[in-house]
């Protein structure tokens, strides 16, 4: 069994200052707590999934498919999936439960992409929620492996990869920040190089990149992959946790799978 008391909930939510946070999932259900600030625009586009939403807090009206309530304390709502919605008029602080069914993003787009939740955090292959410009300014800026390179270099390495983000907030809703990003070169049958992965500083410290690398090493199909390689200057300990171990120069790491 799993319990939740709705007071915690919001005080997390609250504290990681994100409008969405999830706090349950399996394959066929996910809930989590929304808010939207009095005043604010509810960004959020249709879903993959049927919802049922539950007002915990505020008034405000919804547009379910152009029908129009008005919602407050005690409000249920079902919205199949598909439909396009979103609340407007928000006079009172919203906060409302949100019912997935199946867990969100496992619709259309889960059977095209990867996708792994964990705290309020989203990792996904779906490339189009990737931020350009977010992670050519990291690497240019601030990774030493990377320094200086052209934002159309950046943009033709992602083409051609197998590309990671990691968000913090929905970005299928339109209300997310990337804040982590590798990708990986590979034939998908035997060799992979794992490149330009990071956690932006202010997420560091969580245990993102551990998870990032598991994940990947995780996917589907990439399963079949003997042997891994990569470059690292000073993170060697993060990827001996993998099997990685030091091959060639000081720089350069390899990991071969069993069998």
């Amino acid at each position: 069994m799993q319990a939740f008391e709705l007071s915690e909930i919001q005080a997390r939510n609250q504290e990681d200052d994100n409008l969405y946070l999830e706090f349950l999932r399996v394959p066929d259900l996910s809930m989590g707590l929304y808010t939207l600030p009095a005043g604010s625009e509810d960004l959020q586009q249709p879903h993959s999934e049927d919802e049922v939403y539950y007002v915990t807090r505020g008034r405000a009206m919804i547009d379910v498919g152009g029908e129009e309530k008005a919602v407050t304390v005690g409000s249920i709502l079902y919205v199949p999936a598909g439909v396009p919605h979103r609340f407007h008029s928000i006079v009172e602080d919203l906060s409302v439960l949100v019912f997935f069914a199946p867990a969100e993003g496992s619709g259309v787009t889960s059977k095209q992409f990867y996708h792994v939740q964990r705290d309020g955090f989203l990792l996904s292959t779906d490339p189009s929620l990737l931020d350009l410009d977010a992670i050519h300014a990291y690497l240019t800026q601030e990774a030493y492996w990377a320094r200086g390179r052209s934002r159309e270099v950046v943009a033709r390495t992602i083409s051609s990869s197998l590309c990671f983000g990691v968000y913090v907030g929905a970005p299928h809703r339109g209300e997310a920040s990337q804040i982590g990003f590798a990708r990986v070169i590979t034939d998908y049958a035997v060799y992979a190089h794992l490149a330009d992965l990071f956690i932006l500083p202010p997420n560091r410290g969580r245990g993102l990149g551990k998870w990032l690398v598991q994940s990947i090493l995780e996917h589907p199909q990439l399963q079949d992959v003997q042997k891994w390689s990569l470059d690292t200057r000073d993170a060697h300990g993060l990827y001996e946790q993998f099997g990685f171990t030091v091959a060639g120069a000081g720089t350069q790491m390899e990991f071969k799978r069993d069998g």
